[in-house]
C-alpha cells in the first residue's frame, strides 16, 4: 500500500497527503515517517477549512480545543516512538522536547475549555433572557451548504455573508422577527454551524456551545439542498437527524424544508420526497407528515 501511495504522488513533486478518513496516530506517523511529507486526515481537514472562516474570538477557541484534543494522541506517539528511538531525527526534536510540549498542550487545552465555559454561560444567559419575553427560539439547522443562512436572512432582513463556500457559518447568529404585520407574534430564528456526515466526536465536544443553541431551541428547521440526487437528499435527511439526536434535540418539532425545489421538476421532487418519507419511517416512530 506505501509503495502504491508513493507511486501516486510521484517523485518529490506532492508535499501533502490528504486522507479522508479519521487516522489512528500510529498509521499517520508511520505514513508521515515512510513519505516524509504532511499528513492529514478527515478531522484535520474539516478544521483547517473551519479556521478559514473563523470570525469570532469564540469560533476560533472552539477550532483550537477541536485540534488540540485531535493532536494529543499523536503527540504521546511521537514521546513513545522516539523514547524507544524509533524516529531518530524524524520530526525535529527529542523525546524531552515533544514531551514539554505535550504538557504545555494540555494546560492550554484546559485553559481553553475555561474560556469556552465561560463563552457558554454567556450565551445561556442571553437565551434566557429572550425566554423571560416569551419569545420562542426557532433553529435553522441542517447539511452544511444547504441554505440555512440565506432563508434566515431572508426571514429576518439580515445581511449575513452567504456563498458556495461550506461552514460559512461558525457561530450561531440570532434575530427577532415578527411573523404577521400586526407585530403580535416575534420569534427569534438562530442560524447555526451546518452539519457534516459522520461528525467527529472532538468538532462535537469543541462546538457544544454553539450546538447548545440548536437543542435547546423550541423548533428546528432542517434546509436541505433538493437539486441533488434524491438518493443523497435522504442520506443528508439521515446524516442531520442523527446529528439532531447526537446533540440531545429530542421530542421536539421539526420541519424538514426542502431548498431549491424550483431546479426540479415534478417527479423528481415526488421521488425525493418520497424517499424521504420511506427513510424516516424506517428509522423513526414518530408523528409527522411531509
Amino acid at each position: 500500500m506505501i509503495e502504491r501511495i508513493k507511486s501516486e504522488l510521484g517523485n518529490g513533486v506532492s508535499t501533502k497527503l490528504i486522507i479522508y478518513d479519521e487516522l489512528k496516530p500510529r498509521h499517520k506517523v508511520n505514513l508521515m515517517r515512510e513519505l516524509g511529507i504532511e499528513v492529514l486526515d478527515k478531522i484535520e481537514l474539516i478544521l483547517q477549512i473551519f479556521a478559514l472562516h473563523a470570525g469570532s474570538k469564540e469560533a476560533k477557541l472552539q477550532i483550537e480545543m477541536a485540534r488540540i484534543t485531535h493532536q494529543l494522541p499523536l503527540i504521546k506517539e511521537w514521546i513513545r516512538r522516539a523514547k524507544l528511538g524509533e524516529l531518530p531525527g524524524f520530526l525535529g526534536p527529542g523525546a524531552y522536547a515533544i514531551d514539554t510540549y505535550y504538557k504545555h498542550m494540555k494546560r492550554r487545552l484546559a485553559k481553553i475549555k475555561r474560556e469556552l465555559a465561560e463563552l457558554r454561560d454567556r450565551r445561556s444567559r442571553e437565551r434566557e433572557r429572550r425566554r423571560r419575553f416569551g419569545w420562542p427560539q426557532v433553529a435553522i439547522t441542517g447539511y452544511a451548504n444547504a441554505g440555512k443562512t440565506t432563508l434566515f436572512n431572508t426571514l429576518t432582513n439580515e445581511s449575513k455573508p452567504v456563498g458556495p463556500e461550506m461552514f460559512t457559518t461558525l457561530t450561531p447568529k440570532a434575530k427577532g422577527a415578527y411573523l404577521d404585520a400586526t407585530k403580535d407574534v416575534k420569534v427569534i430564528f438562530v442560524d447555526t454551524v451546518g452539519f457534516i456526515k459522520d461528525i467527529p466526536a472532538e468538532v462535537i465536544e469543541a462546538f457544544y456551545a454553539t450546538l447548545e443553541e440548536v437543542s435547546t431551541a423550541d423548533l428546528a428547521i432542517l434546509v436541505i439542498d433538493s437539486s441533488e440526487p434524491s438518493f443523497m437528499v435522504a442520506d443528508k435527511v439521515r446524516t442531520s437527524l442523527k446529528t439532531l439526536l447526537k446533540i440531545g434535540y429530542i421530542g421536539k418539532p421539526l420541519i424538514i424544508a426542502l431548498n431549491k425545489i424550483d431546479l426540479l421538476k415534478s417527479d423528481e421532487l415526488y421521488d425525493i420526497i418520497t424517499k424521504i418519507k420511506e427513510m424516516v419511517s424506517s428509522l423513526y416512530h414518530w408523528d409527522w407528515s411531509i
